[in-house]
């Protein structure tokens, strides 16, 4: 008897909006973490280069610093202050201060220094201005620009400056004296080396063919005073 309420699009939309929904979509699943893999950024790669660098090291002696002894090592040296005893590196040796003793090394070089024993250096030697040595010194590369008592040597040039001063033999086959450089020597010897290409081998001389002595004759006067002998 009673019929239905009809609801107005109003009261319609209304109760739509507050019912819940027919069904929800279900929560999909995280995915799983993969690991990561450590990228190569600029930061290991410079950690990488130092890595490779410790190995090329300087040991340094302090200005107040005195070593009574040997010092052997394969790295870069600095000396500031006092060694008494040899020193051997197959690096780079720089001495600012005082060494009493043989020094043996790739490369020198004294600035400031007073060095008292012999130097044996595969490469080059740099003595620079108010540095004192007392000894020989034999080296691939000299340059002299302060005092040196002792012999000099060199397999492939030498250099004397303007405030250096030499006194000892000189050996070398390129040979550079600067003008105001002092050398009280008693020998200088200057032998340039001459590459492969520049030695001449002169030809052999070709033996000469060997001439057979024609036999004398005899002029008539001879045969005549022969057969009067007779």
């Amino acid at each position: 008897m009673f019929g239905k309420k009809k609801q107005s699009p109003y009261e319609r939309l209304t109760q739509e909006t507050q019912e819940p929904a027919a069904f929800e979509q279900p929560e999909t699943p995280a995915a799983e973490e993969q690991p990561q893999v450590p990228q190569e950024t600029e930061q290991t790669k410079t950690e990488e280069k130092i890595t490779v660098q410790d190995s090329d090291l300087t040991t340094s002696i302090s200005r107040n610093t005195v070593v009574e002894g040997n010092l052997v090592s394969e790295d870069n040296m600095e000396i500031y202050g006092t060694v008494n005893g040899n020193v051997t590196t197959s690096a780079v040796l720089k001495v600012y201060g005082k060494v009493h003793g043989n020094i043996s090394c790739n490369v020198l070089i004294a600035s400031m220094a007073a060095i008292k024993g012999n130097i044996l250096s595969e490469k080059s030697v740099v003595i620079h201005e108010n540095t004192k040595v007392e000894g020989n010194i034999t080296s691939g590369s000299i340059t002299i620009s302060g005092q040196v008592k002792g012999d000099l040597r060199a397999s492939e040039e030498l250099c004397i400056t303007g405030t250096g001063a030499v006194c000892g033999t000189v050996d070398s086959p390129m040979l550079e004296v600067m003008k105001g450089a002092v050398m009280l020597s008693e020998g200088i010897q200057v032998k340039p080396k001459l590459e492969a290409h520049e030695v001449k081998q002169e030809p052999k001389p070709e033996p000469k063919p060997e001439v057979e002595a024609e036999p004398e004759v005899a002029s008539e006067e001879d045969a005549e005073q022969a057969q009067a002998e007779k």
